[in-house]
């Protein structure tokens, strides 16, 4: 059988309630999987500050800085949205089809609901993901068993979409750096992100 067939039917049989790997293994794996939930936590929250830190105050942009950065700010919107498919799936796996549709739902619907026209809409945007996200990594990380759920979703697996948050969240902040940093017109704000984008 070859290693990813493996993987899958070690994934598959997981979810299925019967663990071929034994107890103490399957202990180890969920214990692998919330340190690397609290890393997203970590950089959850480290986003949440820059977004702050980083916040243009009256005077700081460009004059029609808005306006330029209107293609940009659309793109990194979206950015922001994808994170929230992290989350879903996350809860896929724990909770199934069911409450990761809800999940689905409800976001897309206040997703609409939030119009993003300035920078300033762009950040509370932002900061909107990443308590959606943080509260499902905050939950899923006060589980005690943290469990798959039978009959859920298994593909393409926690650890997996945990990597790609993981880079996702990093990408994400560099660009948003990089969009308020190209309308900044102050010196002090310009090194502030500067110092963001290099740390």
């Amino acid at each position: 059988m070859a290693a990813q067939d493996v993987h899958s039917f070690l994934q598959a049989s997981t979810a299925a309630g019967w663990n071929p790997l034994g107890e103490r293994d399957s202990d180890k794996l969920m214990e692998e999987i919330k340190t690397e939930l609290a890393v997203i936590e970590s950089q959850l929250m480290r986003l949440c500050s820059v977004v702050e830190d980083i916040r243009p105050q009256n005077r700081q942009l460009k004059w029609f800085a808005e306006r330029r950065s209107s293609t940009y700010r659309t793109l990194t919107q979206m950015g922001a949205t994808d994170a929230l498919n992290h989350a879903a799936s996350l809860i896929g796996y724990y909770d199934g089809y069911d409450a990761r549709g809800a999940f689905q739902t409800r976001t897309k619907a206040a997703s609409v609901e939030r119009n993003v026209r300035n920078l300033q809409q762009l950040l509370d945007y932002i900061q909107w993901v990443m308590s959606e996200v943080l509260a499902v990594v905050r939950d899923l990380l006060a589980r005690e068993p943290l469990a798959l759920c039978k009959g859920g979703p298994t593909k393409p697996g926690p650890q997996r979409t945990i990597q790609v948050c993981k880079e996702h969240l990093e990408s994400l902040e560099q660009t948003i750096c990089s969009v308020i940093l190209n309308a900044a017109k102050d010196q002090d704000l310009q090194t502030k992100i500067t110092r963001h984008l290099d740390s």
